[in-house]
C-alpha cells in the first residue's frame, strides 16, 4: 500500500513539472522570467535548510521531463557576504551552508538557443 501511494505522489509531482513546462513552451513565458520556486511544487519543500538537496533532484527530474530544444535554469539566491571570496571555496559545502531562507531556488525555462540564457550563462 505504502508503495502505491509512494508511486502515486511522484506521478502527480512528475504531472505538475510536466504542466509547467507544457505552460511555459505554449505561451512563451520565458520572455517575461516565469519561473517555478521550489515551494510551489509542494508543500514538503517549505523546509529551507533542505531546498539545496531538493532543487538539485528537481533539476534531475526536470530533465528527465525536458524536450531536447529547451534547457532548465536553476537559480539559488545565497546569502550576502560581506567579504568577497576566492572561487576556490566555491563549492557545494558552501552552497549548502549559505543558501538564502528568505527566496526558495527556482527554475527558468528557455529554449536552448535563447539570447537571454545565452548572455545569462556567459557572465
Amino acid at each position: 500500500m505504502d508503495g502505491n501511494y509512494q508511486n502515486k505522489e511522484e506521478d502527480l509531482k512528475l504531472s505538475i513539472f510536466q504542466q509547467w513546462i507544457t505552460e511555459i513552451i505554449k505561451n512563451k513565458y520565458w520572455d517575461n522570467y516565469r519561473e517555478l520556486h521550489i515551494d510551489e511544487i509542494s508543500r514538503d519543500f517549505d523546509d529551507y535548510k533542505n531546498w539545496f538537496e531538493e532543487a538539485l533532484v528537481i533539476l534531475e527530474i526536470f530533465r528527465e521531463c525536458l524536450y531536447d530544444d529547451y534547457k532548465v535554469l536553476l537559480v539559488i539566491e545565497l546569502n550576502y557576504l560581506i567579504n568577497s571570496m576566492e572561487n576556490s571555496r566555491l563549492d557545494w559545502e558552501f552552497l549548502k551552508n549559505n543558501i538564502s531562507h528568505f527566496t526558495p531556488p527556482a527554475f527558468y525555462l528557455f529554449p536552448k538557443n535563447d539570447s537571454k540564457l545565452i548572455k545569462t550563462l556567459k557572465i
